[in-house]
C-alpha cells in the first residue's frame, strides 16, 4: 500500500492548505481590515494555486494508477475513487483560472460586505460579474471533460452523482 498511503498524504497535505485558506477567510470575514483585502486576496490565490498543483500532478496521476494494483480493503477503494475523482475535478482546469477564482472570489466577498453596509450594490457588479464569468469559464471546461453541461458539471463538483434532474424532482415535491 505504499502508493496508496503516499495518496493519502498528499491530499492530507492539501487539505491542511484547505483549512488555512479557511482561517484567512474567517479572518478576513471578521477581523481584517478592509484596506488588507487586497494581500489575503493574494493569500488565498497563493494557497489555491499550492493545492491544486499538488492534487493535479502527474505524481498523483500515477500513484492512483499503482493504487489500483495493490491489496485495499473496501474503505480504501471507496477512498481511491474519490481520490481519483478529485485528480481528475482538479486537473481538468488550469491552476492560473483556479487563482484567479479565489482571488476575485476574495475580492468579491469584501466589496459585498461593503455593499450591503452602504445599501449599494453597484459596489459589487463589476467583480461579481467577474466571478460569473471565471465560473461559467471553469464550469466549460469541466461539462467538455465529463461530457455534461456546463451547469451539471459544477453541480457534480460539489454533489458527485447529483444532477439537475434529481434537483427538479426536490423543487417540484415542495412546490406541491
Amino acid at each position: 500500500m505504499i502508493a496508496y498511503t503516499k495518496l493519502k498524504e498528499i491530499f492530507r497535505e492539501a487539505s491542511l492548505s484547505s483549512d488555512i485558506a479557511g482561517i484567512l477567510h474567517w479572518d478576513m470575514s471578521t477581523m481584517m481590515p478592509p484596506n488588507s483585502r487586497n494581500q489575503r486576496a493574494d493569500q488565498l490565490a497563493y494557497l489555491s494555486k499550492l493545492s491544486h498543483d499538488k492534487i493535479s500532478s502527474n505524481e498523483v496521476r500515477d500513484l492512483i494508477l499503482k493504487a489500483k494494483d495493490e491489496n485495499l480493503n473496501q474503505n480504501d477503494l471507496h477512498n481511491l475513487r474519490e481520490i481519483e475523482r478529485e485528480h481528475k475535478l482538479t486537473s481538468s482546469v488550469p491552476s492560473e483560472l483556479v487563482q484567479k477564482i479565489s482571488r476575485t472570489a476574495a475580492k468579491c466577498e469584501g466589496e459585498w460586505q461593503e455593499a450591503r453596509k452602504n445599501s449599494n450594490f453597484n459596489l459589487i457588479k463589476k467583480s461579481l460579474d467577474e466571478l460569473i464569468n471565471l465560473t461559467k469559464e471553469e464550469a466549460g471546461i469541466l461539462g467538455k471533460e465529463f461530457n455534461l453541461s456546463p451547469y451539471e458539471a459544477l453541480v457534480n463538483k460539489f454533489e458527485p452523482g447529483l444532477n439537475t434532474q434529481l434537483i427538479a424532482n426536490v423543487f417540484d415535491d415542495l412546490q406541491q
